[in-house]
């Protein structure tokens, strides 16, 4: 679904049907995560914690956090498309 800045509705780009009895885990170790996010602390830089015997992520942190939505902006500025 595309909004617009004040978060309406504009047009639906995708729709996607849902599958029944598809499940879905989640392999966060929320410990792991709470650790990695104090070392952080108010240091800048990523991280991500993969198991890599099943490819799930086990901790991810990001900082400093920033909105997605201020690259899409900057995208419409310089192409003037939506």
């Amino acid at each position: 679904m595309e909004t617009d800045a004040n978060g309406r509705s504009v047009r639906t780009l995708r729709s996607i049907l849902p599958v029944s009895g598809n499940d879905l885990r989640l392999a966060l170790d929320a410990r792991l995560q709470q650790v990695a996010e104090q070392v952080f602390g108010t240091h800048r830089g990523s991280l991500v914690a993969i198991e890599p015997a099943t490819g799930g992520v086990l901790a991810l942190v990001s900082r400093p956090g920033f909105d997605p939505n201020l690259f899409v902006e900057a995208s419409i500025r310089r192409t003037g498309r939506r």
